[in-house]
């Protein structure tokens, strides 16, 4: 019976330790402090499609295309475009620029948004 006494209360003494170091850590987790403006969804999701489009008329349709951005204190945004196809090895520099500069013209203005592309 004592056995079993000391092994509850090590086992209670574990519990609380636990709960009390998950609590400490999910209370130093920054909060978001800017709210995702809705807008951006909308216009990222059309540039998206417009890049497929433009990748499908270059003969790159099942390039892997993937759209990520970091939102500065200030709110501005840097979005990077990282699309990934095995044909970019066979392709000029000049065609490779001609394909890169067709994307930098499709891209949406937003207030305080920059791109950049990588192609791998």
């Amino acid at each position: 019976m004592r056995k079993n006494m000391g092994f509850l209360m090590i086992l209670m003494l574990l519990t609380v330790l636990t709960g009390c170091s998950v609590s400490g850590i999910a209370r130093n987790v920054p909060r978001r402090a800017v709210q995702e403006d809705p807008r951006y969804a909308v216009l990222e999701d059309a540039y998206l499609e417009q890049v497929r489009g433009i990748l499908k008329d270059a003969g790159l349709k099942d390039a892997g295309v993937m759209l990520t951005h970091v939102t500065e204190d200030d709110g501005s945004r840097i979005y990077t475009l990282s699309i990934h196809h095995r044909g970019f090895s066979r392709m000029e520099d000049a065609e490779m620029e001609r394909l890169a500069a067709s994307l930098r013209d499709c891209a949406f203005s937003g207030e305080g948004c920059s791109f950049v592309q990588n192609f791998t």
